[in-house]
């Protein structure tokens, strides 16, 4: 998750497969559709690959929410929050 949160820092969009048996933090840390596009086979992500590189302006949204997206939910305050929240149930 922290490599595909860094890349969104930096506005880049991130395309990804979805691994629930492994792994399954880049659903959580991309959402699908706002810091980039979460795909369920090798055929989607080379689709989604194809589509996201051809609209550049879609390319650009992605980035900027990505971006805004990490910064809301993993910066210390909101961190910190959720970690009190957890610890008075």
């Amino acid at each position: 998750g922290m490599v595909l949160a860094e890349a969104m820092l930096c506005h880049t969009p991130v395309v990804t497969l979805s691994r629930p048996v492994r792994d399954n933090s880049q659903l959580e840390v991309v959402q699908h559709d706002v810091g980039g596009l979460v795909a369920a086979t090798e055929e989607d992500l080379a689709h989604a690959m194809t589509m996201l590189g051809g609209d550049a302006a879609w390319r650009a949204r992605l980035g900027a929410a990505g971006g805004a997206s990490v910064r809301d939910r993993f910066n210390i305050n909101a961190v910190t929050h959720q970690l009190l929240e957890i610890a008075r149930c």
